[in-house]
């Protein structure tokens, strides 16, 4: 029996079973990374949704989130209060979404249409007034604005204005 033959035989059955177990594992990480990826995504992104709702059910609410954004000198002390609440929500959940995109969780892809966002935001009287008095989002803010996004496409009608036939 020749020792050395078997000896090399070995040693390429043992590199080959290296090389297939560690394109396996790179498979494997590459699918945990795109499923946590996934989950981290919808995590971020659902934070919103429990805001939309409360805005979306209670009229009177939006109109003051709105009057916020667009007229905040309009709004009294217990307005801006309760506007800051709602703003700081948000932001959370902008906040959350960034960093996502800043640890590589959330594409470029993914974050850009949030980016726009803020940038139509902070493009506003009333999140401007906010972000005076609420530093702790400095570092996203001026991300975006190094973006250097135009907000034009997002430039939304925020006054509220009374339909004919709607009652209060």
């Amino acid at each position: 029996m020749n020792w050395d033959a078997i000896s090399a035989a070995g040693e390429i059955i043992g590199a080959a079973a290296v090389i297939a177990t560690l394109a396996y594992l790179s498979i494997q990480i590459r699918h945990s990374k795109v499923s946590t990826n996934s989950s981290n995504v919808l995590s971020a992104t659902q934070s919103f949704n429990p805001l939309n709702m409360a805005l979306g059910s209670d009229p009177e609410l939006a109109s003051l989130v709105n009057r916020g954004v667009s007229d905040f000198d309009s709004l009294d002390e217990n307005e801006r209060a309760q506007y800051s609440y709602v703003q700081r929500a948000y932001f959370n959940s902008f906040w959350n979404v960034y960093l996502q995109h800043k640890l590589g969780a959330v594409s470029d892809e993914i974050w850009l249409p949030y980016a726009h966002e803020v940038a139509f935001l902070l493009s506003k009287p009333g999140p401007r007034a906010f972000r005076t008095s609420n530093r702790m989002y400095d570092e996203m803010f001026e991300a975006v604005e190094r973006m250097g996004l135009e907000v034009n496409r997002l430039d939304l009608d925020l006054n509220v204005t009374e339909r004919s036939g709607d009652q209060k």
